[in-house]
């Protein structure tokens, strides 16, 4: 890979503060009460993560498959404190047990150990949540990735990231409805295949 690391994993795990209307990878402005706390932790495999794929110029058709990065298993660590009813902070840190990585004499990969991923600091500045007994919440949710990642193994960028979102969702009693968008600043890659751009 080059030297700035690609982010071949690229899974996001949003807070997991222990209710079961949080989704995998949406942002969620649920209820929170100061002083709350919560820890978590999702296993997670991936196969196929990053490939190269090589098509026939003369047909289009897909030959090789090359694997960056693939067999992919590991842990996403989440935790966070709520230090007021509109505010929670959050830690995020995946962290790798094992993967197969690409080798030109073996394009199905090689084993190449664990590592870590990039971890996030995450705020939920959520002004409107729902009550005791659901309706409307509303919440912005800005970002910082720092260079925590096993860059030379794809595994995260190797430098400072970050970005904003807005969340909202909408709650009954048997049923959440719920969506963010936002931004992401990334750190450009160069040189490497045919990735490029950032943000």
């Amino acid at each position: 890979a080059q030297d700035g690391g690609v982010n071949g994993h690229g899974f996001g795990l949003t807070a997991q503060d222990g209710d079961v209307r949080d989704p995998l990878a949406v942002e969620r402005p649920g209820k929170m009460n100061g002083g709350d706390w919560y820890g978590s932790v999702v296993f997670e495999y991936a196969d196929g993560t990053m490939e190269q794929v090589v098509r026939d110029p003369s047909d289009g058709l897909i030959g090789e498959r090359a694997a960056y990065l693939d067999n992919l298993f590991g842990a996403n660590l989440v935790g966070g404190a709520s230090v007021a009813p509109f505010l929670r902070f959050d830690v995020r840190l995946p962290v790798f047990f094992s993967a197969r990585g690409f080798n030109a004499n073996d394009p199905a990969g090689q084993p190449i150990g664990g590592g870590v991923g990039t971890m996030r600091a995450a705020a939920m500045i959520a002004p409107v949540t729902p009550g005791d007994d659901g309706g409307f919440g509303f919440g912005i949710v800005p970002w910082l990735d720092l260079p925590t990642a096993t860059a030379s193994k794809n595994m995260g960028y190797g430098g400072l990231s970050g970005g904003t979102k807005v969340a909202a969702t909408v709650e009954a009693s048997g049923l959440t409805l719920g969506g963010d968008i936002g931004l992401a600043f990334r750190p450009k890659v160069d040189g490497f295949e045919n990735i490029g751009g950032a943000d």
